[in-house]
């Protein structure tokens, strides 16, 4: 059987720009669900979870609030800590829309970064804005006598990020994880907010999105109740 995926989250609200509630839902229709990562709202995807439906989540150029954005010019640990979030809300996927879509804009991605320039259109970024990386994960290979594509250091993180969810997979298995003690049920610990989205295109009615939170260099080193490791800790 083929499945439905979707990119779209898996909530509405009444006058919700691009959810609005009077314009129906898609219930019933979908197989998995795949929002950007500042749209996930688990209350809602943990209601899709337990009919059996599936949950992944994307990110794509600078969206609202801060989330784990996928730049050449943001830290590493944005390509890591994605995975840890996936795993702690039984998410099964993550998407991205292109790894070597955007060495176009430049004669060498090697001398010069690649990038996508927004051109003012829904989903595509605000005109003139530059999204270094964006689209773009691994660089040709010929100039350095390789046969095919090399990766760059932000897929090599996303690759181990990728392993950190197969080892979080394995601990659990072993016994040796609480992590979803309430994963079907909303996380715990989120903070309660106004919940109300903002006018330009915010994020989702409801608990704080478990992708939102600050990223700083500091953050491996103090571990708070937003990040997986201290859902794991209990």
């Amino acid at each position: 059987m083929v499945k439905v995926l979707v990119v779209e989250q898996t909530w509405t609200a009444p006058g919700q720009g691009g959810a609005d509630s009077a314009w129906g839902d898609l219930y019933g229709a979908v197989d998995i669900w795949c929002p950007l990562f500042l749209l996930h709202q688990q209350e809602s995807a943990a209601r899709r979870q337990a009919l059996g439906e599936t949950i992944w989540t994307y990110t794509a150029l600078c969206q609202g609030e801060p989330t784990p954005w996928w730049h050449i010019d943001y830290p590493l640990l944005n390509y890591r800590v994605p995975t840890w979030v996936a795993w702690r809300y039984r998410m099964r996927g993550l998407l991205y829309w292109g790894g070597m879509s955007y060495w176009g804009p430049v004669d060498d991605p090697w001398l010069q970064a690649p990038y996508y320039t927004g051109n003012d259109a829904p989903q595509q970024g605000k005109k003139g804005v530059v999204f270094y990386g964006e689209g773009s994960l691994v660089y040709p290979g010929r100039a350095v006598g390789c046969d095919g594509v090399v990766p760059t250091i932000r897929l090599k993180a996303l690759r181990d990020a990728i392993e950190d969810y197969d080892y979080l997979a394995l601990l659990e298995r072993q016994g040796g994880a609480r992590g979803h003690e309430a994963g079907s049920g909303g996380d715990r610990h989120q903070a309660d907010d106004d919940g109300r989205r903002r006018a330009d295109g915010g994020r989702a009615p409801g608990a704080r999105p478990p992708f939102l939170f600050a990223m700083s260099p500091g953050i491996v080193a103090t571990p708070s109740p937003s990040l997986p490791w201290a859902w794991l800790a209990g």
